[in-house]
């Protein structure tokens, strides 16, 4: 953002739309030609294609207000933040209007701004990070209305469980 470089980004808060709110514990799982995929369609949404403060949210799925949050070209916002979602077979096609979406809102030059990435074909026991987003332009004015890849890039690392640790317990 050459024309921003000395205007500050105020991340007011980051939250999830249009997630999948059910998910069974039995199997509905389908292998084919080596993918795997999901059968069920969620009946529960949160957030569905409504913007924050419209929505549902409980705080899994909500950062809630950032005071502190702040980035420019010259420092960068690097705290973590974690949501937790069930998994979302139904957002893997690009027309699909229930893909599973993080937006970020941004307060720059007093005027709110919508980053949303879409997180596509969520699946169970699975992580996804996002890191080194890079804001590049002015985001959109709604966070149902994509932005370009040339406005703001982002990668979305999907890591599977670790195994966790084996203990005794004694009650």
């Amino acid at each position: 953002m050459s024309q921003y470089e000395n205007t500050a980004i105020h991340i007011k808060r980051m939250y999830i739309m249009n997630a999948a709110g059910d998910f069974p514990y039995g199997d509905t799982r389908y292998e084919t030609g080596g993918k795997t995929g999901s059968t069920y369609a969620p009946k529960k949404w949160y957030n569905l294609t409504k913007p924050q403060e419209e929505g549902d949210l409980p705080s899994f799925l909500n950062s809630g207000e950032l005071s502190d949050a702040v980035a420019s070209s010259k420092l960068s916002y690097e705290k973590s933040h974690y949501f937790y979602c069930y998994p979302n077979p139904t957002g893997t096609a690009s027309s699909d209007a229930h893909v599973t979406r993080l937006v970020i809102e941004a307060l720059i030059n007093d005027n709110i701004y919508y980053y949303p990435l879409d997180i596509k074909g969520i699946e169970n026991n699975h992580t996804y990070n996002i890191n080194e987003l890079v804001i590049t332009r002015l985001g959109s004015e709604s966070p149902e209305i994509p932005v370009s890849y040339s406005q703001v890039t982002f990668t979305v690392y999907v890591n599977g469980w670790q195994d966790g640790s084996d203990e005794s317990v004694t009650i």
